[in-house]
């Protein structure tokens, strides 16, 4: 819906099953969707860990056209809403941060070391959590087993 125009056009039609979900805007206020296959809850036997689906990110640029921010890059992991500053889109994902650039596409900008933000000690008398077995948290995957790294703010 443009409201300078009073008029209102399809950008993105969704096909088949996929769902959307509005992500946020790039620094010239145009969406970031993110699309995914959805999953049914209902399996014979539940998965040992809760795999999402890989992200598949587009910036709409126009009225039916988009551009591809994630090529589903298998190592990209979306953790947090994306930011935009003059230099690109911005991503947090686990122990990483990630820029999309148009020029260099998608890539990995910084990482934190595993551990480097361990779970604290609780107080004295305060239980304790049972202890991470080696393979990690039960019922996550190994990249989420990190700190989730977000974005606070454009750069300068």
């Amino acid at each position: 819906m443009d409201l300078r125009a009073v008029s209102v056009s399809t950008w993105y039609t969704v096909n088949g099953t996929g769902l959307v979900s509005l992500m946020g805007l790039d620094g010239q206020g145009r969406p970031i969707l993110s699309l995914f296959e959805p999953k049914p809850y209902f399996e014979a036997t539940p998965p040992p860990t809760y795999e999402p689906p890989l992200a598949h990110l587009l910036l709409l640029t126009g009225p039916s056209q988009t551009a591809e921010l994630t090529s589903n890059n298998p190592d990209f992991h979306l953790g947090s809403p994306p930011m935009a500053d003059p230099h690109g889109i911005w991503f947090g994902s686990w122990n990483s941060v990630w820029l999309y650039t148009q020029d260099g596409g998608l890539r990995q900008v910084a990482t934190i070391a595993a551990g480097l933000f361990p779970s604290p000690t609780p107080p004295p008398g305060f239980p304790a959590k049972p202890a991470v077995p080696p393979s990690g948290k039960p019922g996550l995957p190994a990249y989420m087993q990190g700190t989730l790294v977000m974005p606070a703010g454009s750069c300068v």
